[in-house]
């Protein structure tokens, strides 16, 4: 994993709001049992709401948006998930993207429970079809 990587985030503060690209540093991803190189992210409406003052989406600042996203695992503490495996990472409780951070940056990580292989014959451009 190459350190410092880039990753969109979006601040609110008592000075306002905040969006761009930054660099972060492992250390500034959530905890998680799987570290993702990120493929692709999906923008969906929450994304979009996470994006614009007062969304009333986000539960934390600052946030790296994206609730989807597909990448290859690069390190794994889930017995379940290999460095090499293509991923999907989805959080069907809505709290990645929203109250972690999620797929927009090179980096993500994430619990297992996230995550789901890829089927063999689909790379990780899934999301862009």
């Amino acid at each position: 994993m190459k350190a410092p990587f880039r990753a969109f985030v979006v601040d609110q503060t008592d000075d306002g709001f905040q969006m761009g690209i930054q660099h972060l540093e492992q250390r500034d991803l959530p905890p998680g049992d799987v570290l993702i190189q990120v493929a692709y992210a999906v923008l969906n409406f929450k994304d979009a709401l996470v994006c614009i003052p007062n969304g009333n989406v986000a539960g934390t600042y600052p946030l790296v948006p994206g609730l989807e996203l597909t990448g290859e695992v690069i390190g794994s503490t889930d017995p379940r998930f290999h460095p090499g495996d293509r991923v999907l990472a989805f959080d069907f409780g809505s709290t990645q993207g929203i109250s972690r951070h999620g797929g927009y940056s090179e980096y993500a990580r994430v619990p297992g429970d996230f995550l789901f292989r890829l089927p063999t014959g689909k790379d990780t451009r899934i999301l862009k079809q």
